[in-house]
């Protein structure tokens, strides 16, 4: 009898300055290009940073995470799209209150909705569509 197959683990790689609010637990997800492959279900995350120059020194684990789910996002000047897809069921998301953009940004690691918005415009340009990964916190395990 074969044993049950490990769930995959997935490397995601995080500039230093993330690493602190990821983790304490303010930064509860994080915002990527689109990816090649989906993160199956049951993966667990192996959050990570370069101890040095990336791709010429190795890598560092700081935190290790179950996956909770992936959704779609798409980030504009003054306002940011999320959808959710959950078998055939999908929910769109439209934020555009200060309060809730703010929220967003915190959640994703930065001060402020104005800095993560600039962030984004300047690394990949706006409007920018990608994933919104989510992760179980340690406490929710």
């Amino acid at each position: 009898m074969k044993a049950p197959k490990a769930p995959p683990t997935v490397v995601v790689m995080f500039k230093p300055e993330f690493e602190a609010p990821t983790v304490v637990g303010t930064k509860r997800h994080t915002i990527r290009p689109p990816r090649k492959r989906q993160i199956p279900t049951g993966a667990t995350l192996s959050l990570r940073v370069w101890t040095g120059l990336p791709y010429r020194t190795p890598q560092r684990e700081f935190l290790r995470v179950p996956f909770d789910r992936s959704d779609e996002i798409t980030i504009h000047s003054d306002f940011v799209v999320i959808t959710r897809r959950e078998g055939t069921d999908i929910e769109v998301l439209r934020l555009a209150s200060p309060a809730s953009l703010h929220a967003l940004a915190q959640a994703d690691g930065f001060w402020g909705w104005i800095a993560m918005r600039d962030w984004f415009a300047g690394t990949h340009g706006l409007p920018f569509t990608g994933c919104l990964i989510h992760w179980k916190q340690p406490s929710q395990v």
